[in-house]
């Protein structure tokens, strides 16, 4: 699927149901030139890098943030990013949400030990990166 951008292109892994806008989508994106991202306004981004040597994000006013692989981080739909890789080409996976309607928490498990996981949540996704 073309970025709304047009610059690039995502695999969208899992979206919510209904042909207007999504509420949530779940993609992947491999991001081969630094540039702007596309806007989502009145939507929740949250981004982790999966390969390659990462990216910065330089969101609105903020300071700029470094992303390398694993690393998490979360903006507005609607802020203003620029991206720069850092030494290539990189795969990234993004969860775009409506806020108002959901909270969404993002993390990476360590697969080296046993963990318990438990949670109120009506949906849960949960990915094997092997």
């Amino acid at each position: 699927m073309l970025w709304k951008n047009g610059a690039g292109f995502t695999l969208e892994i899992a979206r919510s149901q209904g042909e207007a806008d999504f509420e949530w989508r779940i993609s992947m994106a491999d991001v081969s030139t630094s540039g702007p991202f596309s806007l989502f306004p009145n939507k929740q981004r949250i981004i982790s890098v999966l390969d390659g040597q990462g990216i910065v994000l330089h969101v609105d006013e903020l300071p700029a943030k470094t992303l390398n692989q694993g690393d998490i981080f979360a903006f507005h739909g609607e802020s203003q990013v620029q991206s720069e890789l850092l030494e290539g080409a990189i795969r990234d996976l993004n969860l775009i949400y409506d806020p108002a309607k959901f909270h969404a928490h993002f993390q990476w498990l360590n697969d080296a030990a046993e963990q318990a996981f438990i949670s109120s949540a009506d949906l849960i996704f949960i990915f094997n990166q092997g």
